[in-house]
This record gives C-alpha cells, sequence and structure tokens, in this order.
C-alpha cells in the first residue's frame, strides 16, 4: 500500500487549482493500492465548504491550525510521498529536514512557471524548490522551455485537466453572458466591465444579462464601477456560485486571464456545458477551445467588446444549436480524466 498526502491550504476563496489536485487524489483513492490524504490548513469553514462543494467528503483528511502541526502530523505518518503547489512554507521546510519520501510540486501560478517574481525572496524559493523536489508537475506546457533554460531536468507537463463531464451538461439555454473567477488584476475583471460597458447596446437589444461571479481584492472597486456607468440594469455581481447551477444554462462564457487562459477549470466546465467562448489567444489556451465555439479576442477592451458583440450574434443566429453541440463533443473527446490520472500516478509514485 502506497500513501500520499496533499497539503492544501484553502481559504474563504481559492481557486482551480486547490480543485483539480482535489479531484485527482480523489480518482487516485479509488485504486485499491493507493491510501490518499489531505492535509489542510487555513480557515476551518473554507475547508468545510470546499469538501462539500467538490464532493470530497469520503477522502480522509485532518485540518490543523498551524503548519508547525501539520508538519509535525507528516514527519510522524511515514508517507511514501508528500505533494504540494507552488511556493508552500511547509514544501520547504520538508525539503530541508531530513526524509525518505518522494516530494513533488505542482506549478499551477502562470507567473512561476514564465519566472516572473514578486521579489527576490519569492525568486529564491522557487529555485530552491526546483532544485530540491523530486518532480515538478508544471501545468503550462508553453512554460516547459523556461525550465529547460535553467537546466531544471526534474520537469513534466501535465496532461489537460480532466473535469466531470456529468456534471456540466448543457440544459435550456437563457441569454447570460458569465465572468467567473477571483476578482483580481491578473484575471482583468476590471478590462471585463469595461468591454461589458462598451457593448451595453447589443446586450441590452439582443436581450442579454451579464453576471460576474467571484470574490477577491477588486470587488469593492467593481461594485463602484457598476454604479459609476449605470450598469446595475444589464450586470449583476454574484459572488462565489456553484458552476453547476450556472454554465449549463448560460450561453456565452468570457475568459480572460492575462498571461494564459490555459487551464482553467472554470473555462474547462463551461466549453462541457455548451458555452461560447471568448478568450484571448495564447499557445496553450490554442490547446483547449477550438474555433467552432470560441473567438479568439486582443487582450484589449475595444478587442474584448467585440469579441462579446460577435457571441452575441453567433447565439442568436441559426448556429446556435451547433454552438453547444460543437463545444459538447470537444469536452467529451478532450476533457476526460484518463489521461491525468495515469500520468499523476506515475509521477507520484515512479
Amino acid at each position: 500500500m502506497k500513501r500520499i498526502v496533499l497539503l492544501l491550504r484553502i481559504e474563504k476563496i481559492y481557486g482551480g487549482a486547490e480543485r483539480r489536485l482535489g479531484r485527482v487524489l480523489n480518482a487516485l483513492d479509488k485504486m485499491s493500492e493507493l491510501e490518499c490524504t489531505i492535509y489542510f490548513t487555513g480557515e476551518s469553514t473554507g475547508v468545510k465548504n470546499f469538501l462539500k462543494v467538490e464532493r470530497l467528503t469520503d477522502i480522509r483528511y485532518n485540518f490543523f491550525e498551524s503548519d508547525f502541526k501539520c508538519i509535525k502530523a507528516i514527519r510522524k505518518a511515514r508517507f511514501d510521498t508528500v505533494w504540494f503547489f507552488n511556493i508552500n512554507h511547509m514544501g520547504l521546510v520538508l525539503t530541508f529536514l531530513p526524509h525518505k519520501y518522494r516530494i513533488v510540486m505542482t506549478v499551477a501560478n502562470m507567473y512561476l512557471s514564465r519566472f516572473k517574481f514578486l521579489h527576490w525572496r519569492q525568486k529564491a524559493a522557487f529555485g530552491y524548490l526546483c532544485r530540491k523536489v523530486d518532480m515538478v508537475d508544471c501545468l503550462y506546457p508553453a512554460a516547459l522551455s523556461e525550465f529547460k533554460k535553467r537546466h531544471y531536468d526534474n520537469v513534466k507537463i501535465t496532461p489537460c485537466p480532466f473535469i466531470n463531464l456529468s456534471d456540466f451538461i448543457p440544459k435550456n439555454k437563457s441569454k447570460n453572458i458569465v465572468f467567473a473567477s477571483r476578482l483580481i488584476p491578473a484575471k482583468n475583471v476590471e478590462k471585463a466591465v469595461d468591454a461589458i460597458k462598451k457593448a451595453k447596446t447589443d446586450i441590452k437589444e439582443a436581450g442579454f444579462h451579464v453576471f460576474i461571479y467571484g470574490d477577491g481584492i477588486l470587488k469593492d472597486k467593481i461594485v463602484k464601477k457598476l454604479k459609476l456607468y449605470d450598469m446595475e440594469e444589464y450586470v449583476t455581481l454574484c459572488g462565489y456560485a456553484d458552476m453547476r447551477d450556472v454554465l449549463p444554462y448560460s450561453k456565452i462564457f468570457l475568459s480572460l486571464s492575462d498571461l494564459t487562459n490555459y487551464p482553467s477549470q472554470v473555462l474547462l466546465e463551461s466549453i462541457s456545458a455548451g458555452n461560447y467562448i471568448v478568450t484571448i489567444r495564447d499557445d496553450d489556451t490554442s490547446k483547449i477551445v477550438d474555433e467552432n465555439f470560441c473567438c479568439f479576442v486582443d487582450n484589449s477592451i475595444e478587442g474584448i467588446s467585440e469579441g462579446i458583440k460577435r457571441a452575441i450574434t453567433e447565439t442568436s443566429s441559426k448556429k446556435a444549436d451547433f454552438i453547444v453541440k460543437n463545444a459538447r463533443n470537444f469536452a467529451e473527446k478532450n476533457f476526460n480524466d484518463n489521461d491525468s490520472i495515469s500520468y499523476f500516478r506515475e509521477i507520484l509514485f515512479n
């Protein structure tokens, strides 16, 4: 029996990386020769919500009030593999201490993968971890050259992440445009609001409504913008929601992150649910969308606005049913879990 522990810090707000890793571990735990556990730190109410929303209530887990207690438990439990993502303080300590367990780090931050750092301490910590862990699992194919440039040979690229396709089946579609993300600068939410304002006439005349889901440091600024621009009639800021209750019924999804939208969980889910996608072109994102249900736009207010207008035209035309069908077929072909589960089993234990 091989034993693995995944270290997750869950606060009130968490993103696609945490959701993705939790699902992978849950799938691995169903294999008879593996015993999988999650060690949580952060906020206890956030952890309970995470387990419920992601349907991980059957998995083994412990919650620790401090990193020190978590590290102590790991040392005592004798796991075969310790798995964490991005720059994790516990990961730094565990690589420094004498150990027999295998250590795997998933890089799920687009800036870290491009070696773009906030300060020298982050740069030093990331370089140290890349050298010390047994395996680096990186989400972004385009970043591999950056690792090789720095002579890191212990790096592999994650196959396209999977989703639960049965949770995101297209339903009766309403004239809804959805933006769902943490409300932070990297996700371009302010630019999205400005573009929506610019497309106001098309949105209102076609009878569409925009829903912005999420929370984060820009929330107050977005609330003020919506009031200032008098947009509340056709834009609603909703906070977080279970996307299973949203995406199957919407027609258009905006995915507008700065560097890349690959491999956004909510983007994959919106495709599975038959949405028309408005996104910014880059090499990685191009791998998970198709122009049969997507338009690529410039990373500008004007570009995004024109993309929204085109999306409204396309989803209001005779093509609408074909767009839904094309998106769903693409998801069924590309977003299943077979490759991902085999890959993680290999890197975590071999």
